[in-house]
């Protein structure tokens, strides 16, 4: 027995070894199946995004296995599902691919699990991300160049219009989005010693989209200036290099900071460029050391010197070079939340005018009315003569309730056959025109379902999707607290889709459709101010009729009627003779009164206001399309945004299918356009309103009120007002400055107020005094201008009083 066990045991250890031997195979050729697949997901801007924008995310995948057709998709988790934005993507044997995948994080997210998924749903790589949400009141600033240097300063800004947390991240060419809305996240982009010529056309684009609604970019100069412009297009950067030459010293520059005297010796190398547009910021001599040009709703700024080389690294008025450069940003308005952006308002506020369709009406009074008459004439009357005709009276227990359940039966029937089982597909969209033809589409879908269903739509183009859901950005929920048994997929694409949109029975649910498109067309002016008359001729280039169209310009409001494909229609207004839009009123009720829709229980008014307030009225203050647009000096034309149209079509874009199957779809469109204007030669005389006003900084009794920018109720303290002076005016002779208040009727204390105007040469407040015509004149306008047309404006009143509403404006008169 003692020799049976020890032959036991001597044959059991190898046998042990062996099958050790074969697991750890296994287990080694199960990982290096796995390891087939290179799967890594890297975030941009380091992961920094705002709340409520969108967020790239930089995936590379390499496969050396079998091939595979998959789904990269990053997924977030609400109270009502989980919400994952994805790409397909095919994957060859011995492929490697890198592709952006946008997504829309949680106002909540810090990790976000990214995964690639194969045809069957099963997981083939998993990453997990790190992300940082920051509020939107945050200064972001994005920096391409070799070396950070003295561009790391940026983060201690403290001047008035930029004292906001900054927050600075570093990036590479081939980060930069193809699309727009994916920098939205950047207050500022800095270029130096970058080789651009590696930035497709899709990115340029997009940069300049960016500027346009609001973004700065600023564009380092020296010896690395030519490979920094290479590959930017004309409009970022219209200027040529004549070549790099030495300057000794550059008082100017210590002069433009008010700072410590710069130390380092020279020579300091700076460009000598030649510029088509723009104006000279500041110069050295002969030589521009910034140049600034205005476009769209941002600027754009070179400066001759490398930014991060002599003599920024080495002199302490770096930081006041950069608060001087972002003196002239504008402040993050005071009335708008730091938790939610414009987007994510504008996509709340678009629910209730989904639901607000003719589609979606109930029956009639009136016809429910005469529906019951038909019914109690049949089982009254007509019952009666019958069985009284046929001496059946006492079956009229058994005809009533048989009659009863055919009418109800039939009328719920035909209601059914009707439009019982429709799925609606309801649709608004927010069409922003630019001059080159394209234009920006935002647009709000709502699918409403006849029965509990899952639904998968198909929309053309490649957009940007997102669910609209309340809960999806409460930054009181966690994202690991949500349920996830029902998950809506945002696949992004040509085309685009949504999967797995569950609708409960007879509700609604709704998303969000973000892209540009070219293919409406566009809307053609030709507009001239001659003193306070307006002429000229508007042409409407789109493919679609446009009705209902109203003119705003300053603060009247003009109806223009429909304007038909290819149609041009002749403007001549006086403006001062206009329509004026009243102290403290509403802006969209304004456009509506022009356009007499008056009977505000009508669907009509109820739609079209809900709309333009849900679009240009967010935050309960007037914004309007643009959004602040500033002044351009392109073709000498005025541009503002307090001078626009607006318009209606039928069946705006996109094209939105569900399979299969049959549907009801209902959509309209609102245009805007931001109207450029000339100035005729001679005498000019700019209206009150045209020159774009913002409040800068809010007393300590008092808030914003009514439609406009520069609308204030003011208890006590002092209200600043910055306005912007269009470019197109600088270059000629402001002689008069005019400075005009305007009260509700019911407001007693406009006499106890004061009014002053800033000098900057001088840095003291003037106080000015109302001449004959109750407005105050300045007619000497040196030192009251700055560098980037600003002209601010105080309103005081020392003692508390009950008032109304008090509009400030401000005009000019000149020569061109």
């Amino acid at each position: 027995m003692n020799t049976q066990k020890h032959v036991a045991i001597k044959w059991f250890f190898p046998l042990f070894l062996l099958i050790l031997i074969f697991s750890l195979s296994t287990i080694v050729q199960g990982q290096s199946g796995e390891s087939s697949i290179d799967f890594q997901v890297e975030p941009a801007f380091e992961g920094n995004f705002k709340y409520g924008e969108w967020l790239p995310l930089w995936v590379t995948i390499e496969n050396q296995g079998a091939a595979v057709e998959g789904t990269v998709q990053a997924t977030m988790n609400t109270s009502g599902g989980a919400v994952s934005f994805a790409s397909q993507t095919s994957l060859p044997t011995g492929s490697r691919k890198q592709f952006p995948l946008y997504i829309l994080p949680n106002n909540y997210s810090r990790e976000i699990v990214v995964q690639l998924l194969s045809s069957e749903e099963e997981v083939l790589a998993e990453s997990t991300i790190t992300v940082a949400p920051n509020q939107n009141n945050y200064f972001l600033v994005g920096i391409i160049a070799p070396e950070r240097g003295p561009i790391s300063l940026l983060t201690t800004l403290q001047n008035e219009n930029s004292s906001r947390k900054v927050i600075m991240f570093g990036l590479d060419i081939e980060e930069i989005p193809e699309f727009s809305v994916a920098l939205d996240s950047l207050d500022v982009l800095v270029l130096n010693d970058t080789d651009t010529s590696q930035l497709s056309p899709q990115q340029n684009t997009a940069i300049q989209e960016w500027v346009q609604n609001g973004g700065q970019l600023i564009i380092g100069g020296g010896p690395g200036a030519e490979k920094t412009i290479s590959g930017l297009s004309s409009t970022l950067a219209p200027l040529s290099i004549n070549n790099v030459m030495e300057i000794d010293s550059l008082e100017s520059l210590e002069s433009y900071t008010e700072s410590t005297p710069i130390r380092v010796l020279g020579p300091f190398l700076v460009n000598d460029a030649s510029y088509q547009e723009g104006s000279s910021v500041l110069q050295q001599e002969e030589t521009t050391l910034i140049q600034k040009w205005p476009l769209g709703n941002g600027q754009i700024f070179f400066v001759s010197l490398d930014l991060a080389g002599s003599p920024f690294d080495a002199w302490a008025g770096t930081v006041s070079f950069w608060e001087n450069i972002f003196s002239s940003s504008p402040m993050y308005p005071m009335w708008y939340p730091a938790d939610m952006s414009l987007r994510q308002l504008r996509m709340n506020n678009m629910y209730y005018p989904l639901t607000n369709q003719p589609s979606l009406d109930l029956p009639s009074i009136r016809g429910i009315g005469i529906l019951l008459l038909i019914y109690i004439i049949l089982v009254g009357p007509v019952n009666y003569l019958i069985l009284r005709g046929v001496k059946k009276l006492h079956l009229a227990w058994v005809t009533i309730p048989i009659l009863t359940v055919l009418f109800t039966g039939g009328a719920f029937g035909t209601a059914f056959l009707m439009r019982g089982n429709d799925i609606l597909v309801n649709s608004i969209s927010l069409i922003d025109l630019y001059p080159d033809g394209s234009a920006s589409l935002d647009s709000y879908v709502g699918v409403f379902s006849p029965s509990q269903e899952t639904y998968t739509l198909e929309i053309e183009g490649s957009p940007f999707l997102s669910l609209s859901n309340g809960n999806y950005y409460d930054p009181w929920l966690s994202s690991s607290a949500a349920p996830t048994s029902a998950q809506t997929r945002m696949i992004q694409g040509h085309p685009s889709k949504v999967t797995g949109l569950s609708v409960d029975q007879w509700s609604m649910q709704s998303f969000g459709i973000e892209s540009i498109t070219t293919q409406l067309g566009k809307i053609e002016s030709n507009l001239i101010l001659d003193q306070n008359k307006l002429t000229g001729t508007i042409i409407n280039n789109l493919s679609t009729s446009v009705n209902d169209v109203v003119l705003v310009v300053g603060s009247s409001v003009n109806a223009i009627g429909d304007i038909e494909p290819g149609e041009t229609v002749d403007i001549d207004i006086d403006i001062q003779q206009s329509n004026e839009i009243e102290v403290g009123s509403s802006v969209t009720y304004a456009i509506l009164d022009e356009l007499q829709l008056t009977d505000y229980s009508s669907r009509e008014f109820e739609l079209k206001r809900s709309i333009l307030d849900a679009a240009y009225q967010p935050f309960g203050y007037w914004i309007g399309p643009g959004f602040g647009i500033q002044s351009s000096d392109i073709k000498d034309q005025i541009i503002t945004a307090s001078t626009f149209l607006i318009g209606w079509i039928d069946q705006a874009p996109p094209e939105i299918t569900i399979g299969s199957k049959s549907t009801t779809q209902n959509s309209m469109g609102m245009i805007s356009y931001i109207l450029p204007i000339n100035l005729a030669d001679g005498k000019y005389s700019l209206p009150p309103s045209m020159i774009a006003g913002a409040l800068a900084e809010q007393p300590h009794d008092g808030g914003t009120c009514g439609g406009m920018s520069t609308n204030i109720y003011l208890g006590s303290g002092d209200a600043i007002f910055d306005f912007s002076i269009p470019a197109a005016l600088l270059n000629t002779s402001i002689e008069n400055i005019l400075v005009s208040t305007n009260s509700d009727p019911w407001d007693t204390q406009s006499s106890d107020h004061n009014i002053s105007i800033y000098n900057w040469d001088e840095d003291t407040w003037l106080a000015l005094s109302k001449d004959s015509s109750n407005q105050y004149t300045i007619a000497n306008s040196e030192g009251l201008i700055d560098s980037n047309g600003t002209i601010r404006v105080k309103l005081s009143l020392e003692n508390s009083n009950m008032g109304g509403c008090i509009n400030l404006t401000l005009s000019l008169d000149g020569t061109k």
